[in-house]
């Protein structure tokens, strides 16, 4: 991770809820001791800036909409299929937690024995 590489965001609201499927791609401006700043472009002061926290790239904001940060395309895909899944498998199981610790490959292998179809 270094500044002027590329990242994806997706806009959710407060909740954690996926606002739009569109994925937004902008540019590392800055990368401090706490913080990364992303922007739209590299010039930081003609656009604005997102602000994540570095350690676990939460979104830094108290009002709005937030962001989710991906560095790749495919991480967001897979994010998203991750969801949808665990969305299915609520379908069917009421009861299934929201704590889940299974891993994408894992919930495949359960939406294929539940008969879910799967977005990828």
């Amino acid at each position: 991770m270094k500044v002027g590489d590329k990242v994806y965001l997706r806009q959710i609201n407060r909740m954690g809820k996926l606002l739009s499927e569109e994925l937004h791609e902008w540019v590392i401006v800055k990368i401090g001791r706490k913080f990364i700043y992303v922007g739209e472009t590299v010039d930081a002061k003609e656009h604005r800036l997102e602000k994540f926290i570095k350690e676990d790239l939460r979104h830094q904001k108290d009002y709005g909409h937030k962001w989710e940060l991906y560095f790749s395309k495919k991480g967001a895909k897979e994010k998203e299929e991750y969801l949808h899944i665990l969305r299915e498998l609520r379908k069917i199981i009421p009861s299934y937690g929201s704590n889940c610790s299974l891993d994408l490959n894992q919930l495949r292998k359960i939406a294929e024995v539940a008969g879910i179809k799967t977005k990828l």
